[in-house]
């Protein structure tokens, strides 16, 4: 018995040490479970939402990107934004809205009903070189509701963070922070994805809105780049908003980005009319739909109207190209002169009159031997 007794204290003591440990795993992912779960249910709380935002830059610096084989780097890299601003934003359960004040002065407006985007360009003085123009996407999967709600993707693509916190990820850390009494720990999350590590910051203060988010990519691991709300609104009580939102880009540690975007007059469900969603100028516009390569005119509501009809000159998908970034391909000639299809029937045309006087030689000889052979 006293060795039995011995046996089961030595268990005990080697045991007992190991149990925080085998819990941790549990403990983090049901920490993660619950921020996803309430930042997903702040998001699906905003029914309706409309602002107006602005960009500020105060700094910019190209990032250098490293590829192999001098490829070129995906679309959205290095992205330089022309939008001067102001920008206006709706958005209900079915539609968003987005008016963008361009460089050159021209209006650009997103408009999305039920996975079906227009963009459409209103210059500021239309004329035979400047048009508006219109153009039709199918299978839009982007639902924006403003700053830090959304993580876009650096070729293009676009997720709802709480989306994004449910892919297949290997944990790395989460925990909550230290803070001053009174106030709810924020939770921080590292998470390991397949093309990058997030960081982000929960703040259960703002109803676990996201205050701050990291990403490190992992083919550009000389960059990070960083998104932090610096201020939040509240434009109904309890309900929090991002209202100030810095981006900074790091290359090697060194800032070469900082953008600030600002948002006001942020109103959170609340009921918007539906001249927010028409767009001037847009009824009887043609649209070119480039998705079936068909164009056919619209509404004030951006709804097709009457038949579609094949596009004039279609937009020819672009193919990849082995031309070195700075090498430009020559372009092809534009006269009738040298058209592949004139060389090709001059050339048959040539070679026909060369076989037919080879005959017509052919058989003049022929004759003369006869001639010549014939028994006199």
């Amino acid at each position: 018995m006293p060795v039995c007794r011995n046996w089961l204290l030595i268990s005990v003591c080697v045991l007992t040490p190991v149990s925080p440990l085998a819990a941790s795993e549990p403990n983090e992912r049901a920490l993660l479970d619950e921020v996803r779960d309430r930042h997903r249910a702040a998001r699906d709380a905003i029914r309706t939402v409309s602002y107006t935002e602005r960009y500020y830059t105060l700094k910019w610096e190209a990032l250098r990107y490293k590829y192999e084989d001098d490829r070129m780097p995906p679309v959205g890299m290095g992205h330089v934004s022309f939008a001067t601003g102001p920008t206006q934003f709706w958005r209900t359960p079915d539609a968003w809205r987005q008016r963008t004040l361009m460089s050159d002065m021209a209006m650009f407006d997103q408009l999305s009903r039920f996975g079906y985007l227009l963009n459409v360009s209103m210059p500021a003085e239309p004329s035979d070189y400047q048009k508006p123009t219109v153009s039709a996407h199918w299978r839009c999967m982007s639902d924006p509701i403003g700053p830090l709600f959304d993580y876009t993707s650096r070729d293009g693509g676009s997720l709802p963070f709480h989306a994004l916190l449910g892919q297949p990820h290997e944990i790395i850390s989460i925990r909550r922070l230290p803070t001053q009494p009174g106030e709810a720990a924020e939770i921080h999350v590292v998470l390991k994805h397949d093309s990058s590590v997030n960081e982000f910051w929960f703040s259960p203060n703002h109803n676990y809105l996201i205050r701050k988010h990291t990403e490190y990519p992992h083919d550009q691991s000389h960059h990070h780049h960083e998104h932090e709300v610096t201020a939040f609104a509240e434009p109904k009580p309890g309900q929090f908003y991002p209202a100030r939102v810095e981006h900074r880009s790091f290359e090697n540690g060194e800032l070469k980005e900082h953008r600030v975007t600002v948002l006001s007059e942020i109103r959170v469900n609340e009921p918007i009319p539906q001249e927010a969603f028409r767009i001037p100028g847009l009824e009887g516009q043609w649209c070119d739909d480039h998705d079936c390569n068909v164009r056919y005119r619209v509404d004030a509501d951006g709804f097709r109207t009457g038949s579609a009809q094949p596009i004039p000159n279609p937009v020819p998908v672009p193919e990849p190209s082995l031309v070195k970034p700075g090498v430009s391909k020559p372009p092809p000639a534009r006269d009738e002169s040298g058209s592949p299809t004139v060389w090709l029937g001059t050339a048959i045309a040539v070679l026909a009159v060369l076989l037919c006087t080879a005959v017509f030689e052919i058989r003049r000889l022929r004759g003369q031997l006869r001639k010549h052979t014939a028994p006199q």
